[in-house]
């Protein structure tokens, strides 16, 4: 939905260096839009498994409009 959104009103999705949080601005930029792709799933699971390696595992909630991607990067994750 956060792409499509961006597409409508021809803006730029950008990300943060430090974070890896995918974000964009619109409406003059007076709108900022922040959201979850296969990239920002890959980097925070990244930092999880460095600070807690021996995780038993993770809760994500709310499913459903989430990028796809997040499910590639959450199996990638879970075979390392």
């Amino acid at each position: 939905q956060a792409l499509k959104l961006a597409e409508q009103n021809d803006a730029t999705p950008q990300r943060d260096p430090s974070s890896g949080e995918a974000w964009f601005t619109y409406s003059d930029g007076s709108r900022t839009v922040y959201f979850n792709d296969g990239e920002t799933m890959m980097a925070r699971l990244d930092i999880i498994m460095r600070s807690h390696p021996n995780i038993a595992g993770i809760a994500i909630w709310p499913l459903g409009g989430e990028d796809p991607a997040n499910w590639t990067a959450l199996k990638e994750a879970q075979e390392e």
